[in-house]
């Protein structure tokens, strides 16, 4: 039988997360409140992440709606909240899911910036005629943020892993 956690052992383990918006954090608390009893890993919810920010990209590129969009990348931030709260309250914390977790984000954030660029497209090339321009923009974004995850990551190497999570993982 599963163990039944009270609403401030899960407060508990949300304190220990990273940072949340107040909102976000309650929002997130309440539903594993909810849900405590269903046997999901933690590595599933965070796959379950990618589906709202795979729909959010379809409606603003089809549906062209800027509410619905932010509606469901929010979901996406609370799936992705809600996913570690779980794992450090479940005890699920892995080495797999240690680097799942924040390749999922990476993932998610190239949809929304092929969403972003498909939308902005139509409108972009009224602005600047010349398709090369356009091109050479785009290429410079994505190398500034290549950098900016390639400096990103080399300062989180440098900070060493919390004592929970050295046990769970293999030396």
């Amino acid at each position: 039988m599963t163990k039944k956690y009270t609403y401030s052992d899960i407060t508990a383990y949300a304190n220990k997360s990273s940072v949340l918006a107040h909102l976000v954090k309650k929002i997130a608390i309440y539903v594993i409140f909810t849900f405590q009893q269903v046997p999901i890993h933690a590595n599933v919810i965070t796959l379950t992440s990618l589906i709202p920010v795979i729909a959010a990209v379809y409606v603003l590129i089809f549906f062209k709606s800027h509410i619905l969009f932010a509606f469901l990348l929010f979901l996406s931030y609370l799936i992705d909240c809600i996913d570690g709260i779980w794992s450090r309250l479940k005890n699920q914390q892995s080495a797999f899911g240690t680097f799942f977790d924040p390749l999922l984000d990476e993932v998610k954030d190239l949809l929304i910036d092929i969403g972003f660029i498909v939308f902005f497209y139509d409108t972009m090339h009224i602005y600047i005629a010349d398709s090369r321009i356009l091109l050479g923009i785009l290429l410079l974004y994505l190398m500034v943020k290549s950098l900016y995850y390639i400096v990103r990551d080399h300062y989180l190497l440098m900070i060493p892993r919390s004592a929970s999570l050295k046990k769970s993982l293999p030396s």
